[in-house]
């Protein structure tokens, strides 16, 4: 497993995510389902939407592309975005708990949750340190 290749990947989906959020908050919406119900209230509800859908998603995006150039180095970083992933995955099986089955979407977006925060959580414990670079003459 290519450590870096794995953040990396995870890293340009998450920032996706967060700019297609901040610049079309109304097609996310969509996607998930919601409606903004109250008119009045629609510029509240972008709003929410782009801070958090677009810039959370956007920032662990960039915070994980970070790590991605050094796993080793900035695995805290790694391990940290994975927790956020799994929290979300977590959040979203207590809710399905208590308020019953979220839907096909709902359980697709756990699996997608918990899948990006397991890889993550796995790739910050397996990403090794840089071989270091040789300053002398070769030996043969």
């Amino acid at each position: 497993m290519n450590v870096r290749l794995w953040v990396a990947t995870l890293a340009a989906i998450m920032l996706v995510f967060g700019f297609v959020a901040i610049l079309r908050p109304l097609l996310v919406l969509g996607l998930l389902g919601f409606v903004v119900v109250d008119a009045s209230h629609t510029a509240f509800c972008l709003g929410e939407t782009r801070a958090t859908y677009g810039g959370v998603f956007a920032m662990m995006g960039v915070v994980t592309l970070w790590a991605a150039l050094d796993p080793y180095r900035y695995r805290d970083r790694t391990l940290a975005v994975g927790l956020l992933w799994l929290g979300a995955c977590g959040a979203r099986l207590f809710g399905a708990s208590v308020d019953g089955s979220p839907g096909p979407l709902g359980w697709v977006s756990a699996g997608f949750e918990g899948t990006v925060g397991v890889v993550l959580t796995v790739a910050s414990w397996l990403a090794a340190p840089k071989e270091p670079a040789q300053t002398g003459p070769m030996q043969p």
